[in-house]
């Protein structure tokens, strides 16, 4: 199942397989996603889509600092080792792409953990926008260095108020 909903970093499309999140993707960068059209969906599919969108309106209303859902991330098993150490990132703080080689053992992987974050299918929920270079130089991100920038200035603002700012302006739909 794939649906598309409006975020405050603009149209965001989310994807779901067999009851687990498979994709997010800001629209404008949309990366051809295989036809479901004609594959039952089953009922799991539109739970946890229905769940992904709440806790993404959470988190840019700055009431959710970790998200609560089963993801499966498509990639290789250097990829899927990259991804994975993202999230241990907290909210609010960034690394460094060192920090990132370092902790899956590839200490001169700088370029290729970059090329595996740029591949990341579930940005947000896998925050590797949390990943920057060792002089706090905000490089690439899959979604555009503004948005990268944009997410870390709202993690930090909510981070330094403890939950209690005020909620972005735009809001989901569909």
């Amino acid at each position: 199942m794939q649906i598309e909903i409006l975020s405050p970093l603009g149209p965001l499309s989310i994807a779901s397989s067999e009851g687990k999140i498979t994709r997010l993707q800001f629209i404008r960068q949309r990366v051809p996603y295989p036809d479901i059209k004609n594959r039952d969906l089953s009922a799991s599919d539109s739970i946890i889509i229905q769940q992904a969108r709440l806790q993404l309106l959470e988190y840019f209303n700055g009431k959710r600092q970790e998200f609560n859902l089963p993801l499966f991330p498509q990639g290789t098993e250097f990829q899927n080792d990259a991804w994975t150490i993202i999230k241990e990132i907290p909210y609010g703080e960034t690394r460094s792409y060192t920090w990132q080689c370092d902790a899956i053992k590839k200490p001169r992987g700088q370029r290729a953990v970059g090329a595996a974050n740029s591949k990341n299918p579930l940005p947000i929920f896998i925050p590797c926008h949390r990943i920057v270079a060792k002089d706090g130089a905000l490089k690439s991100y899959i979604g555009g260095a503004n948005v990268k920038k944009r997410l870390l200035l709202h993690e930090k603002f909510f981070h330094s108020q403890k939950n209690t700012g005020l909620p972005l302006e735009e809001s989901f739909s569909r």
